[in-house]
């Protein structure tokens, strides 16, 4: 049975803080270590004005920090003493404004026309080879009839995750659970994973 004695959050925002400081809390056999590359944040863990307020919070990290719990800039260090790694970073939003779709067949056509009537804001173009279907689209008769479609206007950017997911390779050895611990899109957990597996090392083993 694989023993967890030391965590480490990468992150010491409102996921992370105050779950790893609950963690400390119920397990003070456990070392919990909080990092951030924010330095005020990670002060203000360690002063008597925490940057979060939730009930009862600033009791329990008072019970245990400096005991089993830390709040720290030294990423590296904290990611490398550590058997389990939570993963409680932001996500980076990006606005999508404008789409184009080749091909306006029964798919591309029906799916860009409810993108369009969905998100007035985005500005949508199809485009197809097919000289006779452009103009068909762009005439009174459709080429297609259809009922209904799906689209959105924003997608997930993990580029914060991925970052931590390489930090981890980089500085780890030995064998690591790593877990999100965050709010994290679908399919989040395999970009992760496809980062492990393309950047193997010896005696490296993260799960």
């Amino acid at each position: 049975m694989f023993q967890i004695n030391r965590i480490c959050c990468i992150g010491a925002g409102y996921v992370g803080g105050p779950t790893c400081s609950v963690i400390a809390h119920m397990c003070p056999e456990i070392h919990v270590t909080v990092v951030d590359v924010n330095e005020s944040r990670i002060n203000a863990w360690n002063s008597d004005t925490l940057p979060i307020y939730e009930p009862g919070l600033k009791e329990v990290v008072e019970s245990c920090r400096g005991k089993n719990l830390f709040f720290s800039t030294d990423i590296d260090s904290a990611i490398r003493d550590a058997d389990l790694v939570f993963i409680s970073v932001s996500l980076s939003m990006f606005q999508i404004n404008r789409i184009c779709c080749i091909g306006a067949g029964y798919v591309g056509g029906p799916t860009c026309s409810v993108i369009a009537h969905m998100c007035p804001e985005i500005h949508v173009t199809v485009v197809d080879v097919n000289e006779s279907r452009i103009n068909a689209w762009n005439s009174d008769t459709l080429p297609i009839y259809e009922t209904y479609g799906m689209g959105k206007g924003r997608a997930a950017d993990l580029k914060y995750i991925e970052a931590c997911a390489r930090r981890i390779v980089e500085v780890s050895d030995g064998y690591k659970i790593v877990t999100e611990k965050s709010t994290v899109p679908v399919r989040a957990a395999e970009s992760i994973r496809r980062i492990f597996d393309s950047n193997t090392k010896p005696n490296l083993n993260l799960q």
